[in-house]
């Protein structure tokens, strides 16, 4: 008798075999991104910091996403921190636009943290999401 699933289970191993690769090169690719933008960091911090008006601001980079981190900001209301976060992000637009090593950032993501010895925690974040014209604009939900 003849069992039915062994030729489903070989080819499902047959298919992974060749999805597989895919995989792995997009990390791959996505890791030589990362490191492509890692010089432009200081650059994009130094921005976002003089747009914000505030020096403790950091910048990390993904392959898709840039995310800015205010460090214990003044005391602002909702409306203020979206407004400086709105300037942020079109400072950190005007340095990476054109930029290779940039033009798969799809969402810039803006937090607002307060630092209590060895611990942060979230006071407000934004999201930013490419529109099909290149420009980041906030996401309203």
């Amino acid at each position: 008798m003849k069992n039915p699933i062994t030729p489903t289970v070989l080819a499902a191993l047959l298919a992974m075999s060749f999805i597989m690769p895919a995989w792995c090169a997009d990390a791959a690719t996505d890791a030589a991104q990362v490191t492509q933008q890692a010089s432009e960091m200081p650059a994009l911090e130094r921005a976002a910091a003089q747009a914000a008006g505030w020096k403790s601001v950091t910048v990390h980079s993904a392959a898709h996403q840039l995310t800015i981190t205010v460090t214990d900001s003044p005391q602002a209301s909702p409306a203020e921190r979206e407004a400086q976060a709105s300037k942020m992000v079109a400072a950190i637009e005007a340095r990476i636009e054109k930029k290779p090593a940039f033009a798969q950032i799809s969402v810039i993501h803006v937090d607002y943290v307060k630092r209590a010895g060895q611990t942060t925690s979230p006071v407000q974040g934004f999201d930013f999401y490419q529109t099909p014209a290149g420009a980041f604009v906030p996401h309203k939900s």
